[in-house]
């Protein structure tokens, strides 16, 4: 009743693949980012995700990834950093204006 994070990637992967799942579900940063989550502050802290912590797994796809989304749009020169224009511009795209 453990799984590791490869047979996790495989799952998105294989769900992504298969229609289940969007595309956008498949991205390796993010689910790495939702793996560390799940195993070190929703779970016990080991390497595995448990039965009990499958719950959090998801949602911490989902979460992650929608993050991730986010951050891309923002980030407008694709470097994965985000300058204080492009903080300023994504504040106000979220509806948060900056003075």
């Amino acid at each position: 009743n453990i799984v590791s994070l490869a047979e996790i990637d495989k799952l998105v992967v294989e769900m992504v693949d298969g229609g289940t799942w969007p595309a956008w579900l498949n991205n390796k940063p993010a689910l790495m980012r939702a793996y560390k989550k799940t195993t070190m502050k929703d779970g016990d802290g080991d390497d595995w995700v448990e039965k009990h912590e499958f719950h959090a797994l998801l949602l911490n796809i989902f979460w992650f990834n929608k993050l991730w989304q986010i951050f891309s749009h923002i980030d407008t020169g694709a470097d994965r950093r985000i300058d204080p224009k492009e903080f300023q511009a994504g504040m106000s795209q979220l509806g948060l204006h900056l003075t």
